[in-house]
Protein backbone atom coordinates (compact mmCIF):
# COMPACT_ATOMS: atom_id res chain seq x y z
CA UNK A 1 0.00 0.00 0.00
CA UNK A 2 1.40 3.37 -1.01
CA UNK A 3 2.03 6.01 1.62
CA UNK A 4 0.65 9.39 0.51
CA UNK A 5 1.68 12.62 2.32
CA UNK A 6 -1.43 14.64 3.09
CA UNK A 7 -1.61 18.42 3.80
CA UNK A 8 -1.13 17.97 7.57
CA UNK A 9 2.05 15.94 7.06
CA UNK A 10 3.42 18.62 4.77
CA UNK A 11 2.73 21.37 7.32
CA UNK A 12 4.47 19.39 10.05
CA UNK A 13 7.44 18.92 7.71
CA UNK A 14 7.68 22.71 7.06
CA UNK A 15 7.47 23.50 10.77
CA UNK A 16 10.30 21.07 11.45
CA UNK A 17 12.50 22.81 8.88
CA UNK A 18 11.70 26.21 10.39
CA UNK A 19 12.59 24.98 13.89
CA UNK A 20 15.94 23.58 12.73
CA UNK A 21 16.79 26.76 10.83
CA UNK A 22 15.94 28.92 13.86
CA UNK A 23 18.03 26.71 16.14
CA UNK A 24 20.99 26.90 13.78
CA UNK A 25 20.73 30.71 13.51
CA UNK A 26 20.62 31.07 17.29
CA UNK A 27 23.71 28.93 17.71
CA UNK A 28 25.69 30.92 15.13
CA UNK A 29 24.49 34.45 15.95
CA UNK A 30 27.22 36.73 17.29
CA UNK A 31 24.79 38.42 19.67
CA UNK A 32 21.88 36.71 21.44
CA UNK A 33 19.41 39.15 22.96
CA UNK A 34 17.59 38.04 26.08
CA UNK A 35 14.22 39.88 26.15
CA UNK A 36 14.21 39.68 29.97
CA UNK A 37 17.56 41.51 30.18
CA UNK A 38 16.56 45.14 30.85
CA UNK A 39 20.08 46.56 31.13
CA UNK A 40 20.46 49.85 29.17
CA UNK A 41 22.39 49.66 25.92
CA UNK A 42 25.06 52.34 25.43
CA UNK A 43 26.79 53.30 22.19
CA UNK A 44 29.63 55.72 21.58
CA UNK A 45 30.59 57.00 18.14
CA UNK A 46 33.48 59.32 17.57
CA UNK A 47 36.73 60.36 15.96
CA UNK A 48 39.94 62.17 16.77
CA UNK A 49 41.32 64.16 13.81
CA UNK A 50 44.93 65.28 14.03
CA UNK A 51 45.83 67.74 11.29
CA UNK A 52 49.57 68.28 11.00
CA UNK A 53 49.31 70.18 7.73
CA UNK A 54 51.04 73.31 8.99
CA UNK A 55 50.59 75.26 5.72
CA UNK A 56 47.33 77.21 5.73
CA UNK A 57 45.57 78.32 2.58
CA UNK A 58 44.64 82.02 2.46
CA UNK A 59 41.14 81.29 1.12
CA UNK A 60 40.12 78.14 3.00
CA UNK A 61 41.75 77.66 6.37
CA UNK A 62 41.33 74.09 7.55
CA UNK A 63 41.80 73.76 11.30
CA UNK A 64 45.32 72.77 12.27
CA UNK A 65 45.76 70.80 15.46
CA UNK A 66 43.66 68.16 17.25
CA UNK A 67 39.88 67.81 17.42
CA UNK A 68 38.19 64.98 19.32
CA UNK A 69 34.44 64.41 18.89
CA UNK A 70 32.23 61.84 20.58
CA UNK A 71 28.51 61.19 20.83
CA UNK A 72 27.15 58.93 23.58
CA UNK A 73 23.69 57.38 23.57
CA UNK A 74 21.66 55.17 25.89
CA UNK A 75 18.95 53.14 24.17
CA UNK A 76 19.42 55.44 21.13
CA UNK A 77 18.84 58.62 23.16
CA UNK A 78 21.67 61.16 23.11
CA UNK A 79 23.21 61.59 26.55
CA UNK A 80 24.41 64.95 27.83
CA UNK A 81 26.09 65.36 31.21
CA UNK A 82 28.10 62.14 31.03
CA UNK A 83 31.88 61.93 31.42
CA UNK A 84 33.97 61.18 28.32
CA UNK A 85 37.75 61.08 28.68
CA UNK A 86 40.77 59.98 26.66
CA UNK A 87 43.19 59.05 29.40
CA UNK A 88 43.41 62.28 31.46
CA UNK A 89 41.94 64.52 28.76
CA UNK A 90 38.26 65.27 29.45
CA UNK A 91 36.00 66.10 26.51
CA UNK A 92 33.64 69.03 27.09
CA UNK A 93 29.89 68.51 26.79
CA UNK A 94 28.81 70.91 24.02
CA UNK A 95 25.39 70.75 22.36
CA UNK A 96 24.90 66.96 22.57
CA UNK A 97 28.50 66.39 21.52
CA UNK A 98 31.63 65.83 23.58
CA UNK A 99 34.52 67.90 22.23
CA UNK A 100 38.22 68.48 22.82
CA UNK A 101 40.01 71.01 20.61
CA UNK A 102 43.67 72.03 20.69
CA UNK A 103 45.91 73.84 18.21
CA UNK A 104 48.70 71.35 19.02
CA UNK A 105 48.85 68.40 16.62
CA UNK A 106 50.84 66.33 19.12
CA UNK A 107 48.31 66.13 21.94
CA UNK A 108 48.17 62.37 21.40
CA UNK A 109 51.40 60.69 20.37
CA UNK A 110 51.66 57.19 18.94
CA UNK A 111 50.38 54.44 21.21
CA UNK A 112 47.33 53.17 23.10
CA UNK A 113 44.99 55.29 25.20
CA UNK A 114 41.91 54.55 27.30
CA UNK A 115 38.60 55.96 26.16
CA UNK A 116 36.68 56.25 29.44
CA UNK A 117 32.89 56.58 29.56
CA UNK A 118 30.89 57.20 32.71
CA UNK A 119 27.19 57.88 33.23
CA UNK A 120 26.28 57.78 36.92
CA UNK A 121 25.72 54.20 38.02
CA UNK A 122 24.50 53.12 34.56
CA UNK A 123 27.83 53.09 32.71
CA UNK A 124 31.45 52.87 33.77
CA UNK A 125 33.66 51.37 31.08
CA UNK A 126 36.94 51.80 29.22
CA UNK A 127 37.87 50.99 25.63
CA UNK A 128 41.42 50.99 24.29
CA UNK A 129 42.04 53.20 21.24
CA UNK A 130 45.25 53.55 19.24
CA UNK A 131 46.87 56.64 17.77
CA UNK A 132 49.12 56.30 14.74
CA UNK A 133 52.51 57.96 14.45
CA UNK A 134 53.31 61.14 12.56
CA UNK A 135 54.37 60.67 8.93
CA UNK A 136 55.03 62.68 5.78
CA UNK A 137 54.76 62.63 2.00
CA UNK A 138 58.27 62.14 0.62
CA UNK A 139 57.86 61.78 -3.17
CA UNK A 140 55.35 63.40 -5.52
CA UNK A 141 55.14 62.73 -9.24
CA UNK A 142 55.38 64.69 -11.48
CA UNK A 143 58.35 66.12 -9.61
CA UNK A 144 57.79 69.62 -11.07
CA UNK A 145 54.18 69.55 -9.72
CA UNK A 146 52.73 70.19 -13.20
CA UNK A 147 50.50 67.49 -14.69
CA UNK A 148 49.08 67.60 -18.17
CA UNK A 149 45.64 66.12 -18.73
CA UNK A 150 45.76 62.38 -18.19
CA UNK A 151 49.33 62.32 -16.86
CA UNK A 152 49.75 60.09 -13.79
CA UNK A 153 49.88 61.82 -10.44
CA UNK A 154 51.27 59.73 -7.58
CA UNK A 155 52.41 60.02 -3.99
CA UNK A 156 54.59 57.99 -1.69
CA UNK A 157 54.94 58.54 2.02
CA UNK A 158 56.77 57.35 5.09
CA UNK A 159 54.95 54.71 7.09
CA UNK A 160 52.73 55.73 10.00
CA UNK A 161 53.42 53.26 12.81
CA UNK A 162 50.33 51.69 14.41
CA UNK A 163 48.02 52.77 11.57
CA UNK A 164 45.37 50.40 10.24
CA UNK A 165 45.53 51.90 6.75
CA UNK A 166 45.71 55.00 4.60
CA UNK A 167 43.47 57.28 2.55
CA UNK A 168 44.50 59.53 -0.34
CA UNK A 169 42.60 62.67 -1.26
CA UNK A 170 42.75 65.30 -4.00
CA UNK A 171 40.89 68.61 -3.66
CA UNK A 172 40.87 71.73 -5.80
CA UNK A 173 42.34 74.53 -3.75
CA UNK A 174 39.11 76.57 -3.72
CA UNK A 175 37.00 73.51 -2.78
CA UNK A 176 38.58 72.61 0.56
CA UNK A 177 36.04 71.42 3.08
CA UNK A 178 33.11 71.53 0.64
CA UNK A 179 32.90 67.77 0.08
CA UNK A 180 33.77 68.32 -3.59
CA UNK A 181 36.87 66.28 -4.41
CA UNK A 182 38.23 62.76 -4.45
CA UNK A 183 39.25 60.31 -1.74
CA UNK A 184 39.84 56.57 -1.58
CA UNK A 185 41.24 53.90 0.70
CA UNK A 186 44.69 52.59 -0.19
CA UNK A 187 44.82 48.83 -0.57
CA UNK A 188 46.63 46.89 2.17
CA UNK A 189 49.38 48.78 3.99
CA UNK A 190 50.99 50.20 0.86
CA UNK A 191 52.74 53.57 1.22
CA UNK A 192 52.42 54.48 -2.47
CA UNK A 193 49.39 55.33 -4.57
CA UNK A 194 48.52 56.74 -7.99
CA UNK A 195 45.44 58.89 -8.35
CA UNK A 196 43.01 57.56 -10.96
CA UNK A 197 41.91 59.80 -13.81
CA UNK A 198 38.52 60.47 -12.23
CA UNK A 199 40.19 62.24 -9.32
CA UNK A 200 40.68 65.23 -11.63
CA UNK A 201 37.44 64.94 -13.62
CA UNK A 202 35.26 65.89 -10.70
CA UNK A 203 32.63 67.76 -12.68
CA UNK A 204 31.79 64.82 -14.95
CA UNK A 205 33.00 66.70 -18.03
CA UNK A 206 35.11 65.52 -20.95
CA UNK A 207 38.07 67.65 -19.85
CA UNK A 208 39.66 67.59 -16.40
CA UNK A 209 39.11 70.36 -13.87
CA UNK A 210 42.30 72.35 -14.20
CA UNK A 211 43.96 74.34 -11.46
CA UNK A 212 45.91 73.72 -8.27
CA UNK A 213 45.02 70.55 -6.40
CA UNK A 214 46.01 69.85 -2.84
CA UNK A 215 47.06 66.22 -2.35
CA UNK A 216 46.63 64.56 1.02
CA UNK A 217 47.38 61.31 2.79
CA UNK A 218 45.50 60.35 5.97
CA UNK A 219 46.42 57.45 8.23
CA UNK A 220 43.66 55.96 10.36
CA UNK A 221 43.08 53.55 13.22
CA UNK A 222 39.91 51.80 14.33
CA UNK A 223 36.59 52.83 12.79
CA UNK A 224 36.39 56.64 12.85
CA UNK A 225 32.88 58.00 12.41
CA UNK A 226 32.78 59.47 8.91
CA UNK A 227 29.90 61.90 9.51
CA UNK A 228 31.51 63.45 12.60
CA UNK A 229 34.89 63.70 10.85
CA UNK A 230 33.59 65.30 7.65
CA UNK A 231 33.71 68.94 8.77
CA UNK A 232 37.34 68.62 9.88
CA UNK A 233 38.82 66.93 6.82
CA UNK A 234 39.99 68.58 3.57
CA UNK A 235 37.97 65.86 1.81
CA UNK A 236 35.54 63.51 3.54
CA UNK A 237 36.21 59.80 3.98
CA UNK A 238 35.34 57.60 0.98
CA UNK A 239 32.86 55.62 3.08
CA UNK A 240 32.15 54.53 6.62
CA UNK A 241 34.42 51.67 7.64
CA UNK A 242 32.29 48.65 8.57
CA UNK A 243 31.55 47.29 12.00
CA UNK A 244 32.02 48.59 15.52
CA UNK A 245 35.53 48.73 16.94
CA UNK A 246 34.24 47.17 20.17
CA UNK A 247 31.04 45.24 20.89
CA UNK A 248 29.54 43.72 24.06
CA UNK A 249 26.08 42.75 25.29
CA UNK A 250 25.21 46.21 26.62
CA UNK A 251 27.82 48.45 24.96
CA UNK A 252 29.15 49.24 21.48
CA UNK A 253 31.86 51.59 20.23
CA UNK A 254 32.53 52.91 16.75
CA UNK A 255 35.54 55.09 17.34
CA UNK A 256 38.82 55.75 15.60
CA UNK A 257 41.50 58.28 14.77
CA UNK A 258 42.69 60.08 11.64
CA UNK A 259 46.07 61.76 11.19
CA UNK A 260 46.61 64.10 8.22
CA UNK A 261 50.15 64.48 6.90
CA UNK A 262 51.36 67.81 5.57
CA UNK A 263 49.91 68.19 2.10
CA UNK A 264 51.58 68.43 -1.29
CA UNK A 265 50.12 69.90 -4.47
CA UNK A 266 49.98 69.60 -8.24
CA UNK A 267 48.95 72.05 -10.94
CA UNK A 268 46.73 70.35 -13.51
CA UNK A 269 46.93 71.98 -16.95
CA UNK A 270 45.86 71.25 -20.51
CA UNK A 271 48.74 71.67 -22.95
CA UNK A 272 48.26 71.61 -26.71
CA UNK A 273 50.21 69.01 -28.70
CA UNK A 274 53.79 70.13 -29.23
CA UNK A 275 53.90 72.36 -26.15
Amino acid sequence: MKHVKGPMSFIVFLLSLWFLATLNFSCNSSRTVDPTDLRPFHRVTGVVVTNCDSVRDTLNKMPVGTIALAQLTRNDTILPNALVEIDTFALTDADSMYVLADTNCNVFTVGSYDLKLTEGNKLDTEVSITFADDFSVDITQPANRIANGNQDVSLSWTGSAQSDGYIIAAVLRDSLGTGFGYSDYVTSQATFATFPTEAFYQGGFADPDTGWYYLYVYSYTGTPDSSLAEEYLPMSLPSQLPGPSFEARDFEARFGTIRIARRDSVHLVLLALGE
